[in-house]
């Protein structure tokens, strides 16, 4: 596709080397030596991404951030050959360097090599991370960069390899089928990523020398033996899957390469429109692109290709052939006629305006009474609300979609098991304070049945004070102090010129409520003035689960305490969050291998004689969790916590320290003369004579884990507990490790991995902790906070069953998309929330919209447990416990948002599932009613940033819900 001219000082010093290579370096005079014929530094630091070094005599590894890549003059191997093997020999640009763990991935996209162009230069046909050969063009589907082709992600061949240094230069041997692919199918050649990544200070930037140096990189392939045998018929089939119109999954099963035996080299699959495909209009037949069709695995494997962009309703039929490296063909197959999804009528969710009447709030003596959605906050001192990080005046007293300001009266609807909410004005009208207000709930009623007045519950809005005013923040209930009596201005929080108090109120619908309107109110006190407040309450004819879809987590590193009153803390944070709809999660482990939960089992024995001390203390504080005893009296009484993690990591059951390469990666050998730590030299020692992971851990640690996830399995099974999600997770990262002292137990970055060598250890630790799991009835799945989802690749394929991912959910949906079709990968968000200073709209659009993009679950903040500053914003402090007076785990709005969020997407998930709609026509409804749009600002990866959606409100999404009602009712 694209060709360079090549110079003639290329080839003189390519024609030296050559010679040299093969009379000082030792190669058999068999070896074929193809040299390169055009390299590249692929920049994908944000920066640079458009820049290109084509020219320069040397390209640049590094990571992430640079990628070297490679094609090379493959033409002295006789046609439809078997390649036994190829290494390739670069040198570095300084002995001072070093590579070791090298990625390694064919790349299916031709490419021009470029002579060093800037991003500024208006000639633009060269390569770079944003396009193989000019801007327009592309390196997959339109859109694409370089990351969606290669690594696993386009058809590759890939994996990694430890890099040897020998005769002054470094070794990268690779499999046979990595040329065999180049000369096939993947016209890009061969690209390198620095798997190691850890190399610290200016040993970081690595150089490779280039072809247009005096030492340029060659590739010596070796031969394999003759094949004659043409590869087994795979067979393709469309299976079902909800795909948007114009799509199709389909599935392949994989024959052997020489028959039913060994592995095929590649697919070719074409799609010919409305006839059936065979050998007579094979050559007319359309191609797939190459980047789309994965590699045949062993024989019997399945695996999946989403294919998009057909015409919706059209028939088509699909053809694959199997192919060889000795140019061996297999014969064609179909799916046979088979349709495209669609066409569709678009789907709508009749989205109607809710009517409301104004007219004013309702008024007492020396106060006035109105109402606002759960979601918006309002100033205690003037009475406005919260309009994204604003105050306004939207005239709400005088009415509303919760307050109806004709009739005086609340205006509320829900589902059966829903518990909906709202916020309750009280504002000083003629006096400047009024004390002794008590509030009083009323049964709700109708001819046939009552909801009452016990499901109904107070809770108060405590303000903290930010530089911009005071918020809405702890949430206590009423009741805790005081017998529920309160005053304004609050005679507990000193707020000057505080002259309206907010109450969040609840209503828990019954699920056996029988659908239809109920009357009711809310009895107000004050000053011996009595004033009923009615409620209106449409209940429709559609219930919520009491088991959980769509997971909210509340996330913590660890617990304090470990005796009774701590336990009771524990769960009384746990009642809290099953009260409102949350997943309470805590790490049980830390970065430097102490336990942080006082009830992780400790061990006996070693290796396969490793079993659990003791149960007792787990089943103790884990035990009604799990069993669902811990939440009597609550809404869901009986239903059991959606998740919680297992405790496996890098050094339990087994301590690390010793058991991965002999302990020589967690000694203290790097101390300056000073005594003081080196860091840097640390890690570099550690990238240098860095081992597969599979490798460095010992059979002790190995046998010890698979004993242990046994008697965990054994026990859990004994006791019933599966309706918990029990999620395997390593957290633990590389850089923890900042002094001799600290024995930091991760030898990589598990949470946010960084490089192949973390995806690659994050891969082997939940193989292993999971392979005991395997049939069990338990729940079990493998969590990985995976911040950069687009370096994946295929390295956690099968080992990581859900991902969570920040602002990637977002930059990386095509990639996350094909996930979910072609793996089944579940995806969760986290990050985004921001503090109390922030409309309560943003924080339940937030998990809509990340609903919308194919999320299961996920965690707008992690949870600190450790600030109980109720009068000032900690961003981090979702929970709150006793202060003030007030007892017990305290919720923040936050929480109560969470809420909101978690029942409307349990609402959507019932509507996927009703006749005539599915996810994808629930989330083309949903973004036809509502504008979702949104921007995260984060500093890096890491950060998960915070997000803020301009067009959402509380009114907007109340009529999404109130359209969703509608329909399940019908």
């Amino acid at each position: 596709m694209f060709k360079k001219k090549m110079s003639f000082r290329f080839h003189r010093w390519t024609a030296v080397f050559i010679f040299l290579s093969i009379t000082s370096l030792g190669l058999q005079s068999q070896d074929i030596v193809c040299p390169v014929i055009a390299d590249n530094s692929i920049a994908s630091y944000h920066s640079e991404t458009k820049e290109n070094t084509g020219s320069s005599k040397s390209t640049k590894i590094k990571g992430r951030e640079n990628q070297t890549i490679m094609k090379f003059d493959l033409s002295k191997i006789p046609a439809n050959s078997s390649i036994k093997k190829a290494v390739l020999r670069v040198k570095l640009t300084t002995p001072t360097l070093a590579i070791r763990q090298i990625g390694y991935s064919t790349v299916p996209t031709d490419w021009i090599e470029g002579k060093g162009a800037k991003p500024e230069e208006p000639n633009k046909e060269f390569s770079c991370h944003s396009w193989p050969g000019g801007e327009g063009k592309y390196w997959g589907r339109k859109g694409s960069d370089i990351l969606e082709v290669i690594h696993g992600n386009g058809g590759n061949v890939n994996g990694w390899v430890l890099a040897e240094q020998k005769r002054g230069r470094y070794e990268i041997v690779l499999p046979g089928r990595v040329v065999e692919a180049m000369i096939k199918d993947q016209k890009g050649g061969l690209i390198l990523m620095d798997e190691s990544g850890w190399w610290a200070g200016a040993r970081s930037n690595i150089y490779i020398m280039s072809r247009e140096s005096k030492t340029p990189p060659i590739l010596i392939v070796t031969l394999g033996g003759q094949d004659k045998t043409a590869p087994g018929e795979p067979t393709i089939k469309q299976i079902p899957d909800d795909t948007d119109d114009g799509e199709m999954l389909l599935e392949i099963t994989c024959s052997g390469g020489d028959g039913d035996k060994g592995m095929a080299l590649g697919y070719d699959i074409k799609i010919s429109e409305g006839a059936k495909i065979g050998a007579k209009n094979w050559k007319s037949a359309t191609f797939l692109p190459r980047y789309l069709i994965k590699r045949p695995q062993k024989v019997g494997s399945k695996i999946k290709i989403w294919v998009k962009n057909l015409k919706p309703g059209v028939s088509y039929d699909i053809g694959i052939q199997a192919y060889d490296a000795a140019g061996n063909y297999s014969k064609i197959v179909s799916t046979g006629i088979i349709k495209a999804s669609g066409p569709s009528k678009k789907p709508d969710l009749n989205i109607q305006p809710i009517k409301f009447s104004k007219g004013g709030p309702l008024k007492m003596n020396g106060l006035q009474v109105w109402a606002v959605d759960e979601l918006i906050k309002i100033n205690p001192i003037d009475g406005k609300i919260l309009d994204g990080s604003k105050y306004i005046d939207k005239k709400h007293r005088e009415g509303s979609i919760t307050w109806n300001g004709e009739k005086k009266s609340i205006e509320l609807f829900g589902a059966k098991a829903e518990i909906v909410s709202f916020r309750l004005a009280l504002e000083l009208s003629d006096t400047e304070s009024l004390k002794s207000i008590a509030l009083f709930p009323k049964d709700l009623k109708n001819e046939k049945d009552t909801i009452s007045s016990s499901n109904i519950t107070f809770r108060r809005d405590w303000y903290a004070k930010t530089k911009s005013g005071w918020y809405a923040c702890a949430m206590p209930r009423l009741n805790g102090k005081n017998g529920g009596i309160i005053s304004i201005p609050a005679s507990d929080q000193k707020i000057d010129g505080q002259k309206n108090q907010s109450i969040y109120v609840s209503i828990v619908i019954p699920k056996n409520t029988n659908p239809g309107s109920y009357l009711g109110g809310i009895v107000i006190s004050a000053n011996d003035s009595r004033v009923t407040v009615p409620i209106n309450l449409n209940v429709y004819n559609a219930t919520i689960p009491d088991q959980i879809s769509y997971i909210i987590e509340l996330n913590s590193y660890g617990y304090r305490g470990d005796d009774d009153e701590a336990k009771k803390k524990f769960h009384g944070i746990h009642r809290m969050a099953h009260e409102f709809r949350l997943g309470y999660n805590s790490l049980g482990y830390s970065h430097s291998g102490n336990r942080t939960l006082p009830f992780i089992p400790a061990i006996k024995g070693e290796g396969k004689d490793a079993k659990v001390e003791s149960w007792d203390k787990w089943d103790s504080w884990m035990g009604p969790l799990l069993d669902g005893s811990a939440f009597k009296g609550l809404p869901r009484e009986g239903t059991p916590i959606p998740h919680y993690y297992l405790p496996f990591y890098e050094s339990y059951p087994t301590k690390i320290y010793k058991e991965y390469a002999g302990g020589m990666f967690h000694n203290n050998k790097h101390v300056k003369s000073d005594g003081k730590w080196n860091r840097d030299e640390w890690r570099f020692y550690l990238c240098k004579n860095d081992v597969f992971v599979s490798d460095g851990f010992s059979s002790k640690w190995k046998a010890a884990a698979i004993s242990v996830s046994l008697d965990y399995r054994k026990h859990f099974e004994s006791k019933g507990w599966t309706k918990t999600e029990f999620q395997i997770f390593a957290n633990n990262k590389l850089y923890g490790r900042n002094s001799a002292k600290k024995k930091t137990t991760s030898l990589w970055t598990l949470d946010e991995p960084s490089f192949g060598r973390d995806f690659r250890a994050l891969q082997f630790l939940y193989d292993t902790f999971q392979k005991p799991f395997k049939g069990t009835k338990l729940n079990v799945v493998t969590r990985g906070d995976v911040s950069r989802p687009e370096w994946q690749g295929d390295r956690l394929d099968g080992a990581c069953e859900v991902s969570v991912v920040s602002s990637s959910i977002y930059s990386s949906q095509d990639i996350i998309q094909k996930r979910v079709h072609e793996h089944g990968s579940k995806y969760w968000f986290y990050g985004g929330g921001k503090g109390i200073a922030t409309d309560l709209s943003q924080l339940s659009g937030l998990y809509m919209k990340t609903w919308t993009l194919g999320c299961v679950g996920g965690l707008a903040y992690w949870t600190s447990q450790h600030g109980n500053d109720w009068d000032e914003d900690d961003v981090l402090a979702l929970t709150l416990s006793s202060n003030h007076g007030y007892t017990g785990a305290t919720p923040t709005d936050r929480i109560v948002a969470q809420r909101r969020a978690q029942q409307d997407i349990e609402l959507l998930n019932l509507l996927k599932n009703k006749k005539g709609w599915s996810y994808r026509r629930v989330v083309q409804a949903v973004n036809s009613s509502i504008d979702l749009a949104s921007k995260t600002v984060r500093k890096n990866a890491d950060d998960p940033g915070t997000t803020s959606m301009a067009s959402i409100s509380a009114d907007k999404l109340s009529v999404v819900r109130k359209a969703v009602l509608e329909l399940l009712a019908k």
